[in-house]
């Protein structure tokens, strides 16, 4: 996987992602240089590239992951991060610090909590498939149906697997298991990129993944 792009649909119109300067560069989706650029540009960590980047998300994707919604308060940060000045820290004029209306006094879970105790949400039309497939407001490439599996280092048409693009981003590379805490290389084409195995090998909470 090289690359996220991100599309609305509202009232059966199709909503582009605007484009962002960053860096003298323009970007409508999200890419390894647009992460690089955007958190030189902000002057934060690059927690991107300390998690091993879009290979590590195609390898996760790969594997399979659990969509989880929910509703929810920040005790952390007090949901600033999203609709008001953060960090408070730094003015409001900095790059990426101004994100919303919101005063830096709000969002508290002791106010949402006690004033919006009642709330819910319902989360709808929810849709996954190939890209291009699950919106009606615009053309995209039409759904190919092929599965590949990692085979010998190579990746094969198979009855079920993942898209070409997350099997040529994971195959060909050795794969481990975590045996007695200790990370080892697989011996049966199944287990998990280096960077994950070390991630999670020695808690006792998960052992290991086939």
């Amino acid at each position: 996987m090289t690359e996220i792009r991100r599309k609305w649909v509202q009232d059966g119109k199709l909503i582009e992602n605007p484009m962002a300067t960053l860096g003298g560069k323009q970007f409508n989706s999200i890419t390894e240089e647009f992460c690089d650029a955007a958190y030189k540009e902000f002057g934060d960590f690059d927690d991107n590239k300390a998690k091993g980047g879009m290979k590590q998300m195609a390898g996760s994707l790969g594997r399979g992951m659990t969509l989880v919604m929910s509703l929810w308060d920040d005790h952390d940060v007090n949901m600033l991060w999203l609709d008001s000045d953060y960090p408070p820290t730094k003015p409001a004029s900095a790059p990426g610090v101004a994100r919303g209306s919101c005063p830096i006094t709000s969002g508290k879970p002791e106010d949402v909590e006690k004033n919006d105790a009642d709330s819910t949400v319902t989360y709808s039309k929810i849709r996954s498939g190939e890209i291009g497939s699950t919106f009606p407001a615009g053309p995209g490439p039409a759904p190919s149906g092929d599965k590949y599996k990692c085979e010998s280092n190579q990746c094969v048409k198979a009855g079920s697997g993942v898209s070409i693009d997350i099997c040529n981003a994971n195959c060909g590379s050795d794969l481990y298991k975590c045996n007695n805490n200790t990370c080892t290389k697989s011996t049966d084409s199944k287990g998990l990129d280096l960077p994950t195995c070390k991630e999670m090998c020695g808690n006792a909470t998960f052992g290991y993944l086939q």
